[in-house]
Parts: structure tokens; sequence; C-alpha cells
């Protein structure tokens, strides 16, 4: 059964339903996909690879754009691509020959096909299609189909290294992104302009087609987005100032970009919670769902006074036990330290900063991400830190931006 579910930006995302026994299956010879991509898929274009986190690639790129500041600028182009049915797209034929040449476990691939080409019933609300036999692609919603995309993209992704080392290329499952910072602005067009048009190439080789509409373009300088958008033509896509890159506002130009959508979201939601908290796990439904989904992106943004306080009304309102008598906040007492929605959205800047500067001071050189900043970049980016002055409001969104005020209120020796 295939579900039909409505997108926020408009149109369907098909999602594959699988029968018990076949989620039985899946879920039990998992562990042995995830231990080939541990061992395989460890390229740092890879987003979704282990040891990873979500917004890593995004964090890396800005921090390297605003610690270069010490060094006197560099100029940075990113060019961001979607793909239309990146899923449905796949061949299976070139999947299982990729799959045979990197030693992915084709006895778990070849019951994943099969699996593929079962009759499927489109289901939408309560109309439902005759049985489909799918002819093509891999099936959103199998446990397996992430990986099987990422290896089906991996000869791709390092053709490119080689032919591109200097473009930082970022894949999370079906969005795309081509970065690079230059001294000069024809540089970064020049680079951005040869690598997309290498990458289109080797897509449609794939038969993964772009999804035109959803392409954007973001620099630091408008020279370098007419050379690019005069080099890739319609491949350029649509220039913006501020993108959503994986769910977080993402600029490189001074834009402070917040998280109002977000946290009206929270508000929402601390209704419901003031209605259920006696009858729910209104404390649980908060701290392991809203909180954490409010604060995603933490470590890009410096959060207002009014959005603290959001944040700390929401916890101490979602608190099933309110005793007469005892101010509301005073309820705050009963969560511990590490929950408190303060200390998590200051800590998440520093926190961030010293994972970067441990994986660096840590990680065998073998093992090390390739996007991994290095010890100037590490250096710099704090000095541009420290450079920093309260009011903060002028400083561009990102690492910075959110490291200076949690260095003022988070104790810490990495000014020692």
């Amino acid at each position: 059964m295939v579900v039909l579910i409505s997108k926020p930006c408009g149109g369907l995302r098909p999602i594959t339903l699988f029968r018990a026994v076949f989620r039985l299956y899946s879920r039990a010879r998992a562990k042995h996909v995830q231990q080939w991509a541990k061992e395989h898929l460890n390229h740092h274009a890879v987003n979704p690879a282990s040891g990873r986190q979500v917004l890593d690639a995004t964090w890396r790129l800005m921090a390297r754009q605003q610690a270069s500041t010490k060094t006197n600028g560099k100029c940075a182009g990113d060019l961001l691509w979607d793909h239309r049915k990146a899923f449905e797209c796949a061949n299976r034929a070139m999947l299982w020959a990729t799959a045979k040449r990197h030693q992915y476990p084709l006895d778990i691939l070849r019951m994943s096909l099969s699996s593929y080409a079962w009759g499927r019933h489109l289901v939408m609300g309560e109309l439902t299609t005759k049985q489909i036999l799918p002819k093509r692609g891999i099936a959103a919603g199998s446990a397996f189909a992430t990986v099987e995309l990422s290896l089906y993209l991996w000869d791709l992704i390092f053709e490119h290294a080689v032919q591109h080392p200097s473009i930082t290329l970022s894949i999370h499952v079906d969005d795309f992104s081509q970065s690079t910072p230059a001294q000069g602005t024809e540089e970064v067009a020049d680079k951005l302009v040869a690598s997309a048009l290498t990458l289109h190439a080797k897509l449609n080789e794939l038969g993964m087609p772009l999804a035109d509409d959803k392409c954007q373009l973001i620099t630091t300088h408008p020279l370098i987005a007419k050379g690019t958008i005069q080099g890739l033509g319609s491949l350029a896509g649509e220039l913006s100032d501020t993108v959503k890159r994986l769910g977080v506002d993402y600029s490189l130009n001074n834009q402070n970009a917040g998280q109002k959508q977000r946290l009206a979201c929270l508000k929402q939601r601390l209704k419901t919670f003031k209605k259920i908290r006696k009858v729910a796990p209104a404390p649980l439904l908060y701290f392991a769902g809203a909180q954490p989904a409010a604060l995603y992106g933490s470590e890009l943004y410096q959060f207002t006074g009014a959005e603290m306080n959001t944040l700390v009304n929401g916890a101490a309102s979602a608190i099933a036990s309110h005793p007469m008598g005892v101010i509301k906040h005073m309820c705050l007492l009963t969560v511990h330290i590490a929950s408190h929605p303060l200390l998590q959205a200051t800590a998440a800047p520093i926190m961030r900063y010293a994972r970067e500067v441990w994986a660096y001071a840590h990680s065998p050189a073998d093992k090390k991400p390739g996007d991994l900043l290095n010890a100037r970049e590490i250096s710099d980016l704090w000095w541009a830190v420290k450079q920093a002055k309260h009011p903060f409001d002028k400083i561009p969104q990102g690492p910075v931006r959110a490291i200076a005020p949690s260095r003022l209120i988070v104790p810490s020796r990495l000014d020692l």
C-alpha cells in the first residue's frame, strides 16, 4: 500500500507501507546494512552517514565563511538542488551493478528489489486505486531505501571529489549542495559552474531529473551570482538571500534569520499540553518532543529574551504537578538541569564547537570527516567569536552569532 501524504509546500509524497512480515524481516536485517554503511559509506558528502549529525555540513560551511574574516574574508557561493522523485527514478539494474562493485549484501538487495516489484495500491484518504505493478525505482518507506539511494550515487560522489576537490558536495537523501569559498568572485563562479555541469551530466546518466523550481543559489556577492547564472542558466535556480537548508534558515550574507515559525508551532502545542497535562504525559511530550523540535538548529541561532521566555514558560506549563500557592516557575525545580530549556539553548552552540575540536583532536587521521574544520579554521572561528561585541544584533546568523552570547553565560576554559 502506498499512502499519498500532502507536503507542506504543495504536492504529494508517496510513502510505501509494507506487509508486517517484510517489516519484521527488514528490522532483523537492518543491522547488517547499517554495518556495511558504517564501513563503506564513510564519505563526508553523504550527510546521513554514521557519526554525522544532520546539520554538520551546514554548520561547517557557515563556520568556514565566518572564520575567514580573520584573513580579510573570502567570497563564497552555495548551489542547492532538489531532485524530482529521486527514489522512483533509480534504475534497479544500475543499482544492482553498483552493489556488486562495492560488496553490498546482495541477498538483502535481492529481497529488497523483489519487494519493490510487488503490487501496490495508491491510497489517498478514502480513495484507493486498483493494483499497480511498478517497473522501476525503489520505495520510500523501505528500511533500506536511503542506504540504497546513497549506494546508487556512490560512484558519482567519488568521481566528483576527484574532478572538483575544492567543491564541498553534500548529499542528504535527494538534496544536493555544492559550495566553495575562494579569494575572488570570478573564481567562485567558475568553480560552481564547472562542478554543476559535471554533476548534472552524471545525474542525467543515472536518470535522476532535477526539480528546477526548487533549485536555489546563494552567494556573498552579486558578481558571483551573475557569473553562475550566465554559466548555468536554469540550473542555477532562484537567487535568494536566505534559504531553508535541512530545516534551518541559512544565509551567506548579513541576514539575521530566526526561529519564529518553529516557536510559533511550539506555542500552538502548549495550548494542547495545558489541556491534557492531568490525563496524559504532557511533560514527556514537551521535553522529548516539542522542546527538541523548537531547539533544532540552536547551534546556528542566538535566541532572544522573548524566545527564551517562551521555552521556559512552556516547560513550566507542561509540568503536571502545580501545587496550590506555588509559583508556576518554581515547578521547574522538578526538572533535571540537563533538560532545562535555558541550559539546552545556551549550551548548544558551545557544545557543537567543542565537538568539532574533539573530532579534530581525537579522530584517527584516516577516520576524520573530509569536511572537518582544520586547526587553523577552528582557531580563526574562536578568534571571530572573541571579537564579537555585545549586542550581537549586527553579526550575521551562524556559529559566531550563536557562540558569542553563550560564551558570556556558560563557564568555559576555551579562552585560556
